[in-house]
């Protein structure tokens, strides 16, 4: 269990350090200039359970496209 904050309105997701990478080695994405870069090609998804509910996001909505199949994940 993780307690983060959730805020609609921002362009990225900010979870804990460990957290972000974690997830970022286990999807592959590397980091460059403090940002995560994957392939635009890649498919994932995160699940979070809040207050007993789960919410499923998928990769396609994380991802920041920057052309040559580079993506930045919205994510710190």
């Amino acid at each position: 269990n993780v307690e983060f904050i959730s805020d609609s309105g921002a362009s990225h997701l900010f979870l804990p350090l460990d957290v972000v990478e974690n997830l970022m080695k286990m999807i592959g994405a590397k980091e460059e200039d403090s940002n995560y870069i994957i392939s635009c090609k890649s498919r994932w998804q995160i699940n979070f359970r809040i207050n007993g509910q789960d919410y499923f996001v998928r990769s396609s909505v994380l991802l920041m496209n920057y052309g040559n199949d580079r993506c930045e994940i919205a994510i710190r």
